[in-house]
């Protein structure tokens, strides 16, 4: 049972990494495209757009969806408060509308085989 806790304690005291402690082993590089592979066809099923691609990272995009109802409902409101601000709402949910936004994300898998996502 020592020699058990002794094991264990040297593990503990080897792999910690900036306070975190993950003792999952190192992948090959093979393992880790195939995850990443798995990652992007899983976003891409969620309606994500491949932009570029290497190895083990890439960047994915898609349109931001267009909140019409809000929109509405803000011009409504303004035009019972004061016409010209409704008018000036409207324009500028014309402009929204025709020229969406675009969401960009960069998709990495880091050496334990963890997919990661964050915004650009």
């Amino acid at each position: 049972m020592k020699k058990y806790l002794l094991r264990l304690k040297s593990l503990f005291e080897t792999k910690k990494v900036e306070g975190v402690l993950d003792l999952r082993p190192d992948l090959e590089d093979d393992e880790r495209k195939v995850i990443f592979a798995n990652h992007l066809f899983k976003l891409v099923s969620q309606g994500w757009r491949v932009e570029a691609q290497k190895d083990l990272e890439g960047v994915v995009s898609r349109k931001v969806k267009f909140p019409l109802f809000g929109w509405i409902v803000a011009v409504i409101i303004s035009f019972f408060i004061f016409a010209p601000i409704s008018l000036i709402i409207l324009v500028v949910m014309v402009v929204r509308a025709v020229n969406p936004k675009v969401a960009r994300c960069k998709v990495s898998v880091d050496r334990k085989g963890t997919a990661f996502i964050w915004p650009l």
